[in-house]
């Protein structure tokens, strides 16, 4: 087989992928897209590739087709991987912010002792220099809202909700 015909089919099986990932559990979509794989070959050996990937249609349809026998599922460790994500990164983001704003208190001529700062409460911090350099940052309340809409945001539980009420809509 060609280079051209295997990047076509790994294509093909990698947007089939994309489409059926969070739609189909993982084991099922392993066993059907290695399935597929055969037997698109095997089609090909009659044929050509480009005429044995066109027989099997638009990616979108044939997962739609693929996903009707599977509930959906929310992506809940997605969702808590962006939300633990947006959580360092705001810690991050406080801890640079905090030393920046005491290397500007020493730069300006500031007393020594404990200064601090809060943004919206999204990001505080407070910078001590009068022994040694203390530095603390962190995020409140909001950071943590703001965490937990990113992982919801990437879980999409709702989503479960409309397609269920969408298929009861559809069937009576």
């Amino acid at each position: 087989m060609r280079l051209r015909d295997r990047l076509l089919l790994s294509w093909y099986l990698l947007r089939l992928r994309l489409l059926l990932d969070g739609r189909v559990p993982h084991r099922a979509m392993a066993r059907l897209l290695g399935e597929l794989r055969t037997n698109t070959l095997a089609a090909a050996e009659h044929g050509s590739m480009p005429a044995a990937v066109r027989a099997l249609g638009p990616a979108r349809r044939l997962a739609d087709s693929y996903a009707e026998g599977f509930t959906d599922r929310p992506r809940w460790l997605r969702g808590l991987g962006a939300g633990l994500t947006v959580l360092v990164g705001l810690f991050l983001l406080s801890m640079v912010c905090t030393l920046v704003f005491g290397w500007g208190v020493e730069a300006g001529g500031g007393r020594p002792g404990e200064h601090s700062f809060s943004v919206l409460g999204l990001l505080q911090g407070s910078y001590q220099s009068d022994n040694g350099l203390t530095v603390s940052g962190g995020t409140g309340l909001p950071g943590l809202l703001l965490a937990l809409l990113a992982g919801l945001w990437v879980a999409r539980p709702w989503s479960l909700r409309r397609r269920t009420a969408l298929a009861d809509l559809n069937t009576h």
